[in-house]
């Protein structure tokens, strides 16, 4: 009897840690946080940095056409970045300042290693798009990410060229029309009294952009400033929401619903929280 008691005992205490696994995998799956859709919708037009897309499909505002030259000389459309979770920003290579500070930020929280050799997300995950405003040539670009230097510390943050971080270049009046289609600030020439030509403008902020092609916003409906470390770290916890809501089986059964944008259900009513 006693050995009969021994062996259940030893046998409930391996079940549990089992048990208690799978209820967490369980509850991790059923309650995902969900990175929120940019609706179509004039009510949204208070967004900082932006309001919503001119390409709205089941009311939901997704990413334009578009078709630029990548650094490596390849033609990089948003057709061929179907099935891709990405990031995109403005910049230009004579940039002083800020695109300085926008890249280091980006190269920080979502593409360096960190000191043990661990990089933020798989290449898979998650590419860069950094768009020149300014027609930079690809020869110009690869320069650029090859000599790329924090511009406050000075060290070197040297850039792939084979990666899943992009510089993309264009006509400047198509990115400049691009950039205004998805509500993002891009002005090549500016205008004074005294000159000419006095300069280059661009928005600071990132856009996210989910595999089939749809805008995300963080949970304060916002887009994330690339001039903060702050928001470019919730920005790092938002694509790791997304990416974990894509991979549990809920998200794999989506249909995105015109009436209902910000739940993902699958057949159960098993809903991913936002």
């Amino acid at each position: 009897m006693n050995s009969f008691y021994k062996k259940s005992s030893i046998f409930l205490i391996l079940l549990f840690p089992i048990l208690f696994i799978k209820q967490c995998e369980k509850r991790a799956t059923h309650f995902v946080k969900e990175v929120a859709y940019i609706p179509c919708d004039e009510s949204y037009s208070d967004i900082v940095g932006a309001n919503f897309s001119t390409n709205c499909v089941n009311n939901l505002s997704k990413i334009p056409d578009f078709q630029l030259l990548s650094h490596n000389g390849d033609t990089i459309t948003n057709s061929s970045l179907i099935g891709e979770n990405y990031i995109l920003h403005f910049f230009f290579a004579a940039c002083p300042v800020v695109c300085k500070q926008n890249i280091s930020k980006i190269s920080d929280y979502i593409y360096a290693k960190d000191r043990y050799g661990n990089k933020p997300f798989e290449e898979e995950e998650i590419k860069i798009l950094s768009i020149s405003i300014d027609n930079d040539s690809p020869e110009e670009m690869r320069r650029y990410m090859g000599n790329f230097r924090d511009i406050d510390t000075g060290v070197q943050k040297k850039i792939d060229t084979n990666s899943n971080w992009f510089f993309l270049t264009g006509d400047k009046d198509y990115v400049r029309q691009f950039a205004s289609s998805m509500s993002q600030f891009v002005e090549n020439n500016f205008k004074s009294k005294d000159e000419d030509h006095y300069g280059y403008g661009h928005s600071e902020y990132v856009l996210l952009v989910d595999k089939e092609g749809f805008f995300r916003m963080n949970i304060d409906s916002l887009l994330w400033s690339a001039q903060t470390h702050n928001e470019m770290k919730i920005l790092t916890k938002d694509i790791q929401a997304l990416v974990l809501a894509q991979n549990s089986q809920e998200y794999k059964t989506i249909k995105i619903s015109k009436e209902n944008s910000d739940t993902i259900s699958n057949s159960n009513n098993v809903k991913i929280m936002q």
